[in-house]
């Protein structure tokens, strides 16, 4: 009977490409939300309507 010998990927902390592109993703999705959310606040304040909350519709 003959053995085989399977090489098993050593559990760490291995930065792959994959997971380098998911933090610069995260990165950018969150600077964007944070560009969204400062000019939704600038429309607000120039429009009279700023109540507090970011999420308000300009009308």
């Amino acid at each position: 009977m003959a053995k085989t010998h399977t090489k098993a990927r050593p559990v760490g902390g291995d930065m792959t490409v994959y997971t380098a592109l998911l933090v610069v993703t995260a990165i950018v999705l969150l600077g964007g939300i944070g560009v969204l959310w400062a000019s939704n606040v600038s429309q607000l304040e120039t429009a009279g309507q700023m109540d507090g909350m970011p999420f308000t519709v300009v009308r």
